[in-house]
């Protein structure tokens, strides 16, 4: 994979220093960009680029030779020339394309927009991205940020690096003049780690408003690996944070996935005990995180049938409509046929066929009694005696509740392709209505288990 250096100039006269990172010193260069282009791209392949982008004025200034004069009153090798013999010195790879791009001088936001697209259409698809923002001028830095999230998902580049070359942590100008090369040393600032700020932005949105746990655990998982094995395994508060990050993304995953069985069987207890040994993270943006989480779990329970109420909820919060209706179908089913079969009911098909079945026949008979002035009992003379015998024993009104749940979950399910298909902007509403009917008929009843329920796993 080519990799992609883009760095500005700006139209200082520079001055020779010696610029440090925590493993390298190069010294006697004259611009951040050489000291840059010789730590990452004396080794090379082909395709890699460096671009340097200049306005008119530092293209004349800095890029070419000659405008700027030493003490001796000769003109200085620009930024273009010094590259290029470090190129044909061997400091930076024989395979790496130099180019200069023009640009404007981003007065107005038209000229923005020009700096926007003139970035943008020079980044190449798959490009892993290094970038200098030392002389990047008035809105490029915060303007850099965006391409470099934006080319990422458009042209699926990947951010390798951004740098600050702190040449004002050494004095003035004036004042480095001053002092003998050797103690002109200017630090290189990482600032990669403020970028992922961006990511970690976009994952906890994910989360927070959207209920998907996928980005933070990915994020969580990059940045842990290293101190894991850095440490052999042995951070304990690293691997409390993998432990609760992959724990999120399950309960995500389950609720997505409309997964009931395995969200009564979830270890809410033990996630909650997982946020209680975490006073910080070592990833310093997932830690208003960890205030956030307990809020949005705080109904669940370990055991509970109830539980699928709460994930018709958090369904209904994150706008997945499809899931909530399937939540609020199969927990009243569930909560139907409790009584009758006790926790068999949540994973016996037979079980839950009869209570369903039981329930068809129940509407089927107040039907017929308003329409023939019939009774329940002349209706039922062929169905099922196990099925007949349920009828006694549960709500008439919840069974009509989930005769309308099965009837709008069926139009979701066929895409509406059936006669008086229910409007999108609709369907939300409704399942709000029957949770409300539902979740109000049981709310002083309990459900639990205290038996583990087993999880077969494919």
């Amino acid at each position: 994979m080519s990799r992609t250096f883009i760095s500005f100039l700006g139209t200082s006269d520079y001055i020779e220093c010696n610029y440090v990172t925590n493993d390298e010193k190069l010294e006697n260069v004259r611009f951040i960009q050489e000291a840059l282009t010789q730590i990452y791209f004396k080794e090379g392949v082909k395709g890699d680029r460096v671009m340097i982008i200049t306005t008119q004025k530092s293209m004349e200034q800095n890029w070419e030779d000659g405008y700027f004069k030493d003490s001796r009153g000769v003109g200085k090798i620009g930024l273009k020339g010094r590259l290029e013999e470090a190129k044909r010195s061997g400091l930076i790879s024989e395979h790496v394309e130099i180019e200069n791009i023009e640009i404007n001088e981003g007065a107005n936001e038209n000229e923005i927009w020009f700096i926007f697209n003139s970035l943008f259409n020079a980044i190449q698809m798959d490009d892993e991205i290094l970038f200098d923002i030392t002389h990047a001028f008035r809105s490029i830095p915060m303007l850099a940020m965006v391409i470099l999230h934006y080319s990422g998902v458009l042209k699926h580049t990947k951010l390798k690096g951004i740098y600050y070359g702190a040449f004002e942590s050494i004095g003035s100008p004036n004042d480095v003049k001053q002092l003998p090369i050797e103690q002109r040393n200017v630090p290189i600032y990482n600032l990669t780690s403020f970028a992922g700020l961006l990511d970690w932005t976009i994952a906890i949105n994910s989360f927070l408003k959207h209920g998907i746990g996928t980005p933070i655990n990915e994020l969580t998982e990059t940045q842990i690996r290293p101190i894991l094995k850095a440490t052999q395994g042995n951070d304990k508060v690293s691997l409390d944070v993998r432990h609760l990050s992959e724990n999120l993304y399950n309960l995500t995953l389950i609720i997505q996935t409309s997964r009931y069985i395995q969200l009564v069987d979830y270890d809410f207890d033990g996630l909650r005990d997982l946020l209680n040994q975490i006073e910080k993270c070592v990833i310093e943006p997932f830690n208003p995180v960890l205030k956030l989480i307990p809020e949005k779990i705080k109904n669940f329970e370990n055991k509970n049938l109830k539980n699928g109420f709460h994930a018709v909820q958090w369904c209904m919060d994150h706008d997945l409509i499809q899931q909530g209706y399937t939540f609020l179908q199969e927990t009243l089913v569930t909560l139907l046929g409790y009584p009758i079969y006790g926790i068999n009911i949540l994973k016996e098909y037979k079980l839950r066929h009869n209570i369903t079945a039981a329930c068809n026949e129940l509407n089927k008979g107040h039907i017929q009694s308003r329409e023939k002035e019939s009774n329940l009992n002349e209706t039922a003379v062929d169905i099922d005696p196990e099925v007949a015998q349920i009828i006694s024993k549960i709500s008439p009104e919840m069974c009509k509740e989930l005769f309308n749940l099965s009837n709008t979950r069926n139009d979701i399910n066929h895409c509406g392709c059936r006669p008086d298909a229910i409007n999108p902007l609709k369907l939300k509403k409704i399942l709000e209505t029957r949770y409300k009917n539902i979740s109000d008929y049981y709310s002083d009843q309990t459900f639990y288990s205290g038996n583990e329920i087993v999880i077969e796993e494919s």
